[in-house]
């Protein structure tokens, strides 16, 4: 059996590839972008290890620069290899990739985030080169825009025929549609994936529906931010590493375990009554987010619709919503508390309980909840830059 590499080495790990943006000294690279210390577990000589370009950008604004390393394992990790992937960190031309929420056909014919598989398409070809003909463990590592790129990679290696893969991230965005999350969710196993994500990083918030996380039920290792507001500092990986390099991966898993599907709307709804006593909260955003997934489940059964939380556009989800609310009276009655915690978080005052639950009243509420959180992850992106 493959022992995991350890959280704190994954995020050294995904730190340290930041160093060969543009350094083709590999070892040195990886120490300046803060990847200490591990020399003894990985080849970083300039004969033992791959470093891969990538062109991230568009619109005809494109740049080149280091994006991933192929690393073969030394010590305990011999016979093991590795694959990181750096985040967003070139302006503008990495924020252009991120900005794209189109989509694409990825490796696996499913649906990809066009700006992720675009970049991946550019390195996919120099990182086959580098694994060969290996067939023993891989190790897969990636930050924000790593992570999500990091998840396609882990799909096209499983497609070829690699079955021992481990796939670490940290604040990654959503790299792909429904079907993708749960092929490789399914490919590689949910105790093969390590998602490290914050409440309080917005860039683990986007992009929104139709698009999910994996794996594709969405339970990711949880590692702060419950009671901070949402800000792009909690993005950065020297806010991560603290986070989780004094625990194991196991202990990391059940300290966030969530047993939310198994709850009620009355109790996320408590949740989220505390969590927004912080306007712009994580944890308010996230106890708001299981009510609206219970009311849409509710509003499945009630309008006889498989909904699976698939809705693709924020009116989408309001119609339905309205809809059912327009039937049940029950949840009618969960929709107008859930509208007055929104507008709590949102830090603006509301108290008319006979409000008509239009669907253009409803588009607004759900408005005041992603909007912040989309324009708060753009402007993170825009500010990460050399």
């Amino acid at each position: 059996m493959t022992i995991p590499i350890s959280p704190l080495n994954a995020a050294k790990m995904a730190r340290g590839v930041y160093g060969i943006r543009f350094s083709t000294q590999i070892a040195q690279g990886m120490v300046d972008g803060g990847g200490n210390g591990l020399s003894d577990m990985w080849d970083l000589s300039q004969d033992g290890a791959l470093r891969a370009t990538g062109i991230s950008g568009g619109a005809g604004i494109t740049k080149k620069s280091g994006f991933a390393l192929v690393l073969n394992g030394k010590g305990n990790r011999r016979g093991e290899m590795a694959v990181l992937i750096r985040g967003t960190k070139i302006f503008p031309y990495d924020f252009i990739t991120d900005a794209k929420f189109a989509v694409d056909p990825g490796p696996t014919g499913l649906g990809n985030h066009a700006g992720f598989n675009r970049v991946y398409n550019t390195i996919i070809d120099q990182i086959l080169a580098g694994i060969d003909t290996f067939r023993g463990p891989i190790h897969i590592v990636g930050h924000s825009l790593g992570g999500a790129i990091a998840h396609i990679v882990a799909a096209k290696l499983h497609m070829g025929g690699h079955r021992n893969l481990k796939l670490y991230s940290f604040g990654s965005p959503r790299s792909g549609l429904p079907g993708f999350a749960k092929y490789l969710t399914t490919s590689l196993d949910p105790a093969n994936i390590y998602r490290a994500y914050s409440l309080a990083d917005p860039i683990a918030m986007v992009p929104i529906f139709p698009f999910r996380h994996v794996p594709h039920d969405d339970q990711g290792i949880r590692v702060g931010g419950e009671l901070a507001r949402i800000t792009m500092n909690d993005h950065y990986m020297t806010t991560y590493q603290p986070l989780v390099e004094n625990a194991d991966w196991d202990a990391l898993r059940a300290a966030s375990r969530d047993t939310g599907n198994l709850r009620s709307i009355d109790y996320w709804l408590k949740q989220a009554d505390l969590g927004t006593r912080i306007p712009g909260s994580g944890w308010g955003l996230w106890a708001l987010g299981k009510v609206l997934s219970l009311i849409l489940k509710l509003a499945g059964k009630v309008l006889g619709l498989a909904l699976l939380g698939l809705a693709t556009v924020i009116d989408t989800i309001a119609h339905m919503i309205a809809e059912a609310a327009r039937i049940s009276t029950a949840i009618g009655r969960h929709i107008v508390r859930f509208i007055k915690l929104a507008h709590k978080w949102a830090g603006r005052a509301y108290e008319n309980d006979n409000v008509r639950l239009t669907s253009q009243f409803l588009t607004f509420v759900l408005s005041l909840l992603i909007m912040p959180v989309t324009t708060m992850a753009a402007r993170a992106l825009d500010t990460v830059f050399d």
